[in-house]
């Protein structure tokens, strides 16, 4: 976030996104050097068509809420946006409880805990998710900082989040 703050205010806000790719870089190489390859030798057949229902159904229904704000299309493509990313899902769904290897099973979600991690996981993920993209903004619009302030001021919850990642671990 310092960073970003520090690019955004004596470059411009373009650059921020070359942040991702040394991190990505050094990431992948990581990956290729410390994960150790645990594939089986069974193989199974991938749900392509489970895939691409999936996929579409989650295209959709972004592209549809994103119509609802920043695209600012016509509520009725918005409404045949998100009919038919809802129509995608229901196939998927149908599509999951039938074939052998689906991509999600739906057998998942009729286990209690499961189903309601997965959404205490969403609610609780989209919360904290939205923080780095919330905070920069409340506190260069509502309260005057510049990017560099904001980034700044962004150092402790950056800070305290990889000191609780390092604290939990062992839990």
């Amino acid at each position: 976030p310092t960073m970003g703050g520090w690019m955004v205010e004596y470059l411009t806000w373009h650059w921020i996104f070359l942040i991702n790719l040394p991190v990505g870089l050094i990431g992948c190489y990581a990956v290729w050097k410390f994960i150790p390859d645990l594939r089986g030798t069974e193989r199974t057949r991938f749900d392509s068509l489970g895939f691409l229902l999936f996929g579409a159904a989650m295209i959709l229904i972004t592209i549809a809420m994103e119509g609802l704000g920043e695209l600012h299309l016509p509520h009725l493509r918005v409404m045949l946006l998100l009919f038919g990313g809802m129509a995608c899902l229901a196939a998927y769904w149908l599509r999951a409880g039938h074939t052998e290897k689906p991509l999600f099973a739906p057998s998942l979600f009729k286990t209690r805990t499961f189903a309601v991690g997965i959404l205490g996981n969403l609610f609780a993920r989209l919360g904290s998710g939205a923080l780095p993209f919330l905070v920069p903004l409340l506190l260069q619009v509502a309260l005057g900082y510049s990017p560099s302030q904001a980034g700044m001021s962004m150092l402790p919850l950056a800070a305290a989040a990889m000191i609780a990642k390092w604290v939990a671990r062992p839990l």
